[in-house]
């Protein structure tokens, strides 16, 4: 190709590849027209390195053996970008909405409808339980640890604001930030490293006491950064199990003073009284120490 300054590719309308024209100078129309090898060569070019604008690729996708992240980008974050982020050593995705932001493979959110009756806030990272579906999403109510009605559902931390019947970000696993986890909100006072548990006074609540029977002990997650402002939360939902919930354990009925038993038949353990295990009723206490004095006495 000549040595020429090419400002500018002007298509005509109907030409082919090989007709199209660069336009060197367009104050004394001078052009040099490209064969078609060396057309496809401009259009397959790639300004791989030293860009100096945006490549909008519109409805086009890239492949390639890899993708490479800028590991100092001085972009921030955003819906739908995807950046490096050198603190938590990954890359974070903007979620729908620009309040929450995905740490890969550090994080898991779940898209929820909020079925409480009433506003929700990231600042109060209230738990919440599944209630049903509801717009092809799972409906939340808050949750509660004094009952398995109220906790064996408990999905995740509320981490975005939410108005009511509306839809937003829980986490269900991983950090969530920017929280004040000093325990001022809860009246206690939480340490870095501290186990938080779903509350059983206070429904959505999450508490560094442990809930004692019969309220559930479901844990919630730990305390990363005891902070007023950026304080750190890591969640980890641990539901644990009623008796009977377990595999090999088998409770139909619960009555006073129960309790339970290997069946070998039945390959299990069952819940059932004294006199059901033994096969026959004991002797009462007097009966027996009666029957202990009359021996002696014999002999």
């Amino acid at each position: 190709m000549p040595n020429k300054k090419i400002n500018q590719l002007d298509s005509r309308v109907g030409a082919t590849l090989a007709d199209l024209m660069l336009i060197g100078d367009p104050g004394t129309g001078t052009s040099y027209k490209l064969t078609a090898s060396e057309l496809a060569t401009l259009l397959n070019a790639v300004p791989y390195t030293g860009a100096n604008a945006n490549v909008n690729l519109g409805e086009y996708g890239i492949s390639g053996g890899y993708f490479q992240a800028d590991l100092t980008p001085t972009m921030t974050a955003g819906v739908g970008r995807l950046i490096w982020d050198d603190t938590d050593g990954t890359l974070n995705l903007g979620l729908k909405g620009g309040n929450v932001t995905l740490h890969l493979g550090q994080n898991q959110y779940a898209r929820v409808v909020n079925g409480t009756g009433g506003a929700v806030t990231k600042a109060a990272y209230r738990a919440v339980k599944v209630t049903g579906a509801q717009g092809q999403r799972l409906q939340v109510n808050l949750a509660q640890a004094n009952n398995d009605a109220n906790s064996t559902d408990t999905l995740g931390v509320i981490a975005e604001d939410i108005g009511n019947n509306q839809e937003g970000f829980i986490c269900t696993s991983g950090q969530i930030t920017g929280l004040n986890t000093t325990g001022a909100l809860q009246g206690e006072t939480w340490n870095d490293g501290d186990i938080l548990y779903l509350s059983p006074t206070t429904p959505g609540v999450l508490t560094k006491v442990k809930p004692s029977a019969p309220n559930h002990s479901v844990i919630m997650g730990f305390v990363i950064y005891a902070h007023a402002n950026n304080g750190k939360i890591f969640i980890k939902v641990d539901n644990g199990y009623e008796s009977g919930e377990l595999h090999d354990i088998y409770t139909p009925t619960k009555n006073n003073n129960d309790g339970i038993f290997w069946v070998a038949a039945n390959n299990r353990y069952e819940s059932k009284s004294v006199v059901d295990a033994l096969g026959y009723v004991p002797a009462a206490q007097t009966a027996f120490a009666s029957t202990l004095f009359n021996y002696y006495n014999f002999i």
